[in-house]
């Protein structure tokens, strides 16, 4: 399960105004954990080491912000 980061700016605004995404990101690692399915990547650009310029906008990563994702894969 393939979890996309948000760009660093719109992530933080988003867990300000809707902190429930902090809790989704919770249960799919708790539900991963059960179902022994591996998560990859995190809401959150900076667990990912992803900068702002690996965005093309507010919501999708580049290819090298996916690179990094990828490379969490056992």
């Amino acid at each position: 399960l393939l979890l996309s980061p948000y760009h660093c700016s719109s992530y933080e605004l988003t867990i300000k105004e809707i902190p429930y995404y902090l809790e989704v990101e919770k249960k799919f690692k708790k539900l991963s954990e059960n179902l022994s399915i591996q998560i990859i990547g995190s809401y959150n650009p900076e667990k990912i080491e992803c900068q702002e310029n690996e965005f093309f906008d507010h919501m999708h990563p580049k290819e090298s912000c996916m690179i990094k994702i990828i490379n969490q894969i056992n």
